[in-house]
């Protein structure tokens, strides 16, 4: 189970990867892989699309900023997407307890493993503080649309990103410290 499972993660990689790159039909169909790979994966079409709901939202407004920059395309979205649902696949199935054990430092793999331990331990602690900050909007808000609601969601995302810079330069300063970045 775990070899399946390590095929399958490293396939949905290399295709997250591999949409970095690819236009038109190409990109097309890997994007469509994706997001049946992640309705599988996640239990259904409706629980992908909610996941990809703030993905999509943003993607929306980098199409505005896009359009009126006149150089609108499709392809920038598509990819954003079809590396998202590839990438939570891949992340989701890798077996990370074993990926510790067989990659040892003198491994040729030991860097990228680490990349990964890395990548991953990041989104969790993202998700954590969404969570947490938007748990905090909820219960300080008295209503979800009306006065002065949206303003507090305002106030909720800049204190995520103030939050996630803090950590970024921890976590950089802790690096360089130990060695790691020079």
């Amino acid at each position: 189970m775990g070899t399946a499972r390590t095929f399958v993660a490293v396939a949905a990689l290399g295709a997250a990867v591999a949409a970095l790159w690819l236009h038109g039909p190409a990109l097309l169909i890997t994007a469509v892989a994706g997001f049946a790979a992640h309705s599988l994966r996640s239990g259904g079409v409706r629980r992908t699309l909610r996941d990809s709901f703030p993905l999509a939202m943003f993607l929306g407004f980098i199409a505005v900023l896009q359009l009126a920059s006149g150089s609108a395309g499709w392809e920038l979205p598509l990819r954003a997407l079809a590396v998202f649902w590839l990438a939570a696949v891949a992340f989701g199935v890798l077996p990370w307890n074993q990926l510790v054990v067989l990659a040892r430092p003198p491994s040729p793999f030991f860097s990228v493993v680490l990349f990964l331990l890395f990548l991953r331990h990041f989104a969790l602690v993202l998700r954590d503080e969404v969570r947490r900050v938007l748990q905090a909007r909820r219960l300080c808000v008295r209503y979800r649309f009306g006065a002065g609601s949206f303003r507090s969601l305002v106030w909720a995302v800049v204190a995520l990103f103030r939050r996630a810079l803090v950590r970024a330069e921890r976590f950089y300063a802790a690096q360089w410290l130990g060695g790691i970045v020079p």
